[in-house]
């Protein structure tokens, strides 16, 4: 009887892209398949990606073999059957597994133990949120594990872990008004400064602004709508994917600042060829969009040069620090946090309020001056028995 493959891949010209099938199993004489694309030329880079991507389905999805995988290996053959998670999760679920297959990528998926994971934790110098998320990760890819090789497993270590106590990480700092001016006056000069002043004005996520085309504004009537961001990728280019959440998606009101900064980067857009319904509002030199982490080093040299930088010549804001600066003064101005979460793409009022809206010491003062207690009237009274009237006492004292 002729051998029966597991998985097969052939290119596909018309979709310029790999087509990966990997054999299920047999009902009836019939074999069940699951196919896959992979996109790309047919180079031989792209075909060892289709290569991989067939090797992580049949681990996966076809028989289970006797023996088992690494964990770098197992949890990277989890992600391909995510199909569910949305292309900003997958990014960032892709990023973590990046730090897992560093650290205890190499361990069988049998020999893992709570003590390696433990250990694996206190190495990353990540806020208490991301160890939370990887937690997650692993503990999702083991439970998987365990249905598969029921025989071979005995028990999830990852369940038996605990993380270390870590702080609740700060997602940034309001910058000051004076912060603000040096910082745009910086700027200025540069042709991407509007892409600074909007992330700033709007309150923009990163891949937001950067995944804004000319055709999302309407400058005239005042509207820009948000509808995708640039998604960063742990080992490759970014992307054009969705915004972070379905509630992200919205359109926002720009005032007649913003209109008029957007109006003159418009012109110089056009003197250079970018200002077609379809190119990117803030390209690079070339036209293309900007890769984020080349962004975050604008950013940082305008800072250098606006010299806002600490005692030990690091930079004071983090990009992400402009989105908690628009928050905290939208919260402070109108005193309505729904209305600024949704400004921001935001579905939970408590994010704005507990991690972007920041108080400083004149919003304590604000908040008690004018405050009153007694009544007008009743201080026109006379002083009890035995006390002096208080208001004539400070006044004495003044004197």
């Amino acid at each position: 009887m002729p051998r029966r493959s597991l998985g097969s891949i052939r290119y596909v010209p018309e979709r310029s892209s790999f087509l990966v099938r990997v054999t299920l199993g047999y009902r009836d004489g019939k074999r069940l398949v699951k196919s896959a694309m992979s996109p790309g030329p047919d180079t031989a880079v792209n075909r060892k990606q289709a290569e991989q991507l067939l090797s992580r389905l049949v681990l996966t999805m076809g028989p289970p073999g006797d023996e088992l995988p690494t964990v770098g290996e197992w949890c990277a053959a989890y992600l391909e059957t995510r199909s569910d998670l949305d292309e900003n999760t997958l990014a960032r679920m892709q990023g973590h597994l990046v730090h897992i297959e560093r650290g205890i990528g190499h361990i069988r998926l049998d020999k893992l133990t709570a003590d390696h994971l433990e250990a694996f934790y206190r190495t990353l110098p990540h806020a208490k949120g991301t160890l939370v998320k990887m937690r997650q990760l692993l503990g999702s890819a083991y439970k998987r594990a365990l249905r598969r090789w029921p025989d071979l497993l005995r028990h999830n270590p990852v369940a038996l872990s605990e993380l270390p106590k870590l702080v609740e990480g700060e997602p940034g700092q309001a910058m000051t008004p004076e912060h603000v001016r040096r910082l745009l006056e910086a700027a200025y000069s540069h042709r991407l400064y509007a892409l600074i002043y909007i992330t700033l004005a709007l309150g923009l996520r990163r891949g937001e602004a950067l995944g804004l085309r000319w055709g999302d504004l309407d400058l005239e009537g005042g509207w820009a709508h948000i509808c995708r961001a640039i998604v960063p990728k742990p080992s490759d280019q970014a992307k054009v994917g969705p915004t972070k959440t379905s509630g992200s998606v919205r359109d926002v009101p720009l005032n007649l600042e913003a209109r008029g900064v957007l109006l003159e980067h418009l012109r110089y857009m056009e003197a250079e060829g970018w200002a077609g319904p379809h190119d990117w509002v803030f390209p690079g030199a070339n036209g293309e969009r900007i890769q984020p982490r080349n962004y975050n080093r604008l950013f940082d040299t305008v800072q250098r040069r606006a010299k806002l930088v600490d005692s030990e010549g690091e930079t004071i804001y983090r990009l992400h620090d402009l989105r908690v600066t628009s928050e905290t003064e939208l919260i402070r101005a109108t005193g309505n946090p729904k209305l600024v979460a949704n400004f921001h793409g935001q579905r939970s009022v408590v994010t704005a309020v507990k991690f972007y809206h920041k108080l400083n010491r004149q919003d304590l003062v604000n908040a008690v001056e004018g405050r009153s207690l007694v009544s007008p009237s009743f201080t026109k009274q006379e002083s009890r028995p035995g006390f002096q009237n208080t208001s004539s006492r400070l006044a004495e004292s003044d004197e």
